[in-house]
């Protein structure tokens, strides 16, 4: 069975699972199957306009259109930013594929960032720019139906 959770207490636990630092008042949204973490998007860095988001996707697993749907709500209608940025090295193609597909354009690189050398990408998000979003009217209609039993605690 699937569920989203976004119960701070798991923060932790989830983002060293994720190898995502975090600040004390950060958020998540996570989804699960079968009590198992496949998907985890924390959420820092708030100042009343903008925010800084993290996601992590477990290998061969792939979240529920309501995880990506939280994943907007959260930053664009219940907080309001204009703007979501997201940092990703350069080699994690993966990450860097997500970061688009979510609406963001690469703004800017530190070069040489990581330890490994890799250039450190930024990314930058509007409402406007996030076509799941855009399906669904912007947020203003309801979630998309999901097919599996859905439990949403927080």
């Amino acid at each position: 069975m699937r569920w989203l959770n976004t119960d701070r207490r798991m923060l932790p636990f989830l983002a060293e699972l994720a190898g995502i630092a975090f600040t004390n008042n950060a958020m998540l949204i996570a989804e699960y199957d079968d009590g198992i973490p496949i998907a985890v998007g924390i959420f820092d860095q708030f100042n009343g306009r903008s925010i800084h988001a993290h996601m992590w996707i477990a290998a061969g697993r792939r979240p529920s259109r309501v995880w990506y749907w939280a994943m907007h709500d959260y930053p664009y209608w219940q907080l309001g930013v204009t703007n979501v940025v997201a940092t990703v090295s350069a080699a994690n193609k993966a990450m860097n594929k997500l970061a688009v597909h979510f609406g963001g354009k690469l703004v800017g690189t530190v070069p040489d960032y990581h330890v490994d050398g890799s250039d450190l990408l930024i990314y930058s998000g509007i409402e406007e720019d996030a076509p799941f979003w855009k399906r669904y009217n912007g947020g203003r209609k309801s979630h998309p139906t999901y097919l599996h039993n859905l439990q949403v605690t927080g």
